[in-house]
């Protein structure tokens, strides 16, 4: 399941409404939705967009609110606020608030406590249907990124939904209010009002997806227009607007091969929502405006039969269980693929007929037959019990502090400084074998609940700044200066150069921006050419060449050239990022300043905090095999091959010496994520450092 379980796939949910006549076409086109969605997260290959399962599910309940909101207004003449609140109150949270403690419980038993604290805010976000937002920042947080997803990443759309019926409602009951003071059409001033939400919207997704995709994904002003198509195609709807039955027919079947299409053919490259999701969005109302007259020669003949209608009846259960279900099952006995995720979803299948059958439609039934006052209390009994208990698991989360090293302070003595203790990379010095994997340590620093939060201060940049910012340690003074540039994998080293920098008395000087490696090569970012980074990198090398520094260190991760493109040929891409370092190395060598390129660490591609804190007495269920997570020529080390001035940096004999990399070293854990090391155990590499660099200038 690798995309969305790496927080790249997307998850949506479909929490609409009910109509009071039964369509069998839209209770199908729920199913069409649910199934894109459940399909996608399993892992199916053939269906990689099938995130705009949320997209149709936007439309629908667009279409069936307002099409409540137009029909009570034309019988009373006014809308009931508090009524239609009520009724979401019975719609929306029996189940997910079902859901969400369900998943707590899971989370408590199965998932290490490394992730509780992030599990339980979540929970409490999503009680309040704000989770979209936290997920919104943690797209473009760098380091929020290596995080394991949330199992309560779907309730996202619920939470957009939530906060579009916040206001739709009073904007409908004020613009029909003042239609009749004016004397004008209430519906066409209706259609004004959506006109007013979706324009706008529709062009800030544009913008936005664009600008930050990772964001725009989850944020509820990119998704408005969405909702604000199904409200309008209401509105038409009730204005009496139709089409003749053959030529609905044929719209109707277009609109669901629209669908199709996407499902099929969008992908994480595809630049969404933004001008992709009208493929989806005008597919479901064509989809269902047709159904009001094409019969059955439309896509009623499919959308209506048995099983469809079965499947769109639990597509809000079904949804609200699938994903936690999921995410627990891969933490649990690691990635799925797809026949396991499909297996998990049928599963699912189960909880979500049993809360539907138990709990969703008694529920909605006794909450109905309260006042309106009444079912709102019952609905914030019901999110206070969700927040209450996520607050619980973020409490039951051991508390530590971050180890005092991120500070670079002097590694740990015992009486004097002659006797120091040899901890992490340090006792590889003496002795290799120290790296061979063991089950146990007597104390692990920085523990696994600390290590993520283990991080070097050493300004890393993020990826939208392009401003040139150093961090300095040693001694300022010292005419000995190396330049330590590169991304969070060059920043991730900085506490073994800072240490060695005070050691020797050197200057260091770290220059570090997100995902932006010291190459004239274009980069993908989030599927997108990285231009801010070659903007940088080319300020950065300005700068320097201003007043050379006695040598210069780079240091990178893993990329895809733009030229070739996702999906193209690795080692393509390997060969022209290769030439972008040597490009980029060329005004150093050529003003004589020794260039050493530090050979990227293996990277295991698993938690490891949440390895270890699973595995505490078993820490070799956590070690990797190198030959699976070190690239025997990379880009930065072919980059240096035959070229006079340059030299590679290789620190692997200090982070994994054996056959096996093992997640902890003379006491110290090694990484941070799936791929960084913590600040603690770089800081262990000074020894390691200081000599590769001896008689290098």
């Amino acid at each position: 399941m690798a995309a969305t379980m790496t927080g790249t796939r997307r998850a949506s949910t479909p929490a609409d409404g009910k109509q009071s006549a039964f369509r069998a076409d839209i209770q199908g086109l729920r199913a069409v939705a649910v199934g894109l969605v459940v399909l996608y997260h399993a892992g199916v290959p053939w269906l990689p967009g099938g995130f705009v399962g949320v997209d149709v599910f936007f439309v629908i309940s667009g279409f069936l609110i307002t099409g409540g909101i137009v029909r009570e207004m034309s019988r009373k003449g006014r809308l009931s606020i508090s009524g239609f609140y009520a009724r979401r109150v019975a719609r929306i949270l029996p189940a997910a608030t079902l859901a969400l403690l369900g998943t707590l419980v899971l989370a408590w038993l199965i998932l290490p406590q490394t992730q509780w604290a992030k599990v339980g805010t979540d929970v409490a976000a999503s009680s309040l249907y704000v989770v979209n937002w936290i997920f919104a920042g943690d797209a473009v947080d760098y380091l929020a990124k290596a995080s394991a997803p949330s199992p309560v990443q779907h309730f996202w759309s619920l939470a957009v939904e939530e906060q579009f019926y916040i206001f739709w409602p009073a904007l409908l009951a004020g613009v029909a209010f003042l239609a009749g003071k004016l004397h004008r059409s209430r519906n066409n001033a209706f259609l004004v009002a959506m006109g007013l939400v979706l324009v706008p919207s529709l062009a800030w997704s544009i913008y936005l997806t664009e600008a930050n995709p990772g964001a725009a994904y989850f944020v509820t002003t990119t998704r408005l227009w969405e909702l604000a198509i199904g409200a309008g195609l209401a509105i038409l709807v009730a204005r009496g607007a139709h089409i003749p039955a053959v030529a609905s027919r044929v719209v109707g079947w277009l609109g669901l091969v629209a669908i199709a299409v996407a499902g099929a053919t969008f992908t994480a490259a595809t630049h969404f929502p933004g001008y992709s999701a009208l493929l989806p969005t005008l597919g479901a109302a064509a989809v269902i405006w047709a159904g009001t007259s094409a019969g059955v020669g439309g896509p009623v003949a499919v959308l209506g039969l048995r099983p469809m209608t079965f499947v769109g009846g639990l597509s809000y259960s079904l949804y609200l269980w699938h994903w936690p279900l999921l995410i627990i099952a891969a933490s649990a006995y690691g990635e799925l693929g797809m026949w396991a995720g499909l297996v998990v979803v049928a599963l699912a299948v189960l909880p979500a007929w049993l809360s539907q059958r138990f709990i969703e439609n008694p529920l909605q039934a006794y909450i109905k037959l309260k006042t309106s006052a009444e079912a709102i209390g019952i609905g914030i009994v019901l999110t206070l019990t969700g927040m209450a208990c996520a607050v619980m698991l973020v409490v039951a989360t051991p508390v530590t502090a971050p180890p005092s090293a991120v500070k670079f302070t002097p590694t740990p003595v015992a009486g004097t400084a002659a006797d120091a203790v040899a901890i992490g990379a340090e006792v590889l010095l003496k002795d290799k074998s120290q790296g061979t994997p063991k089950d146990s340590f007597a104390s692990i620093t920085p523990t696994a609940i600390a290590a993520p939060k283990d991080l070097p201060n050493a300004c890393l940049q993020p990826n939208d700044s392009v401003e040139v910012v150093a961090c300095t340690f040693g001694d300022p003074k010292s005419k000995t200066v190396v330049a330590l540039v590169g991304d969070s994998h060059a920043e991730m080293l900085a506490p073994g150069f800072a240490k060695m920098a005070v050691d020797k008395k050197w200057r260091v000087d770290v220059y570090a921006k997100a995902q932006c490696p010291f190459t004239t090569t274009s980069i993908l970012l989030d599927e997108r050419p990285f231009e801010k980074c070659r903007t940088w990198g080319d300020a950065v090398s300005k700068k320097l060449l201003a007043q050379p520094p006695t040598a210069l260190v780079t240091a990178m991760s893993k990329y895809t050239a733009t030229e070739i493109g996702r999906g193209g040929d690795p080692a393509a891409s390997d060969e022209l990022i290769a030439s972008g370092l040597r490009a980029a190395w060329k005004p150093f060598i050529d003003a004589k300043v020794p260039v050493i390129t530090v050979r990227d660490a293996p990277s295991p591609r698993i938690l490891v905090p949440d390895c270890v804190a699973k595995n505490e007495k078993t820490l070799t269920k956590c070690a990797v095999l190198k030959k699976d997570v070190l690239p025997e020529n990379p880009p930065e080390v072919a980059a240096a091959k035959d070229l006079s001035g340059v030299s590679v940096m290789d620190l692997t004999d200090g982070i994994c010496p054996e056959s096996s990399c093992p997640a902890v070293i003379g006491g110290v854990m090694v990484y941070r994520d799936g791929n960084h090391l913590t600040a603690t155990y770089a800081e262990t590499l000074h020894g390691q450092i200081e000599a590769t660099l001896r008689n290098r200038f």
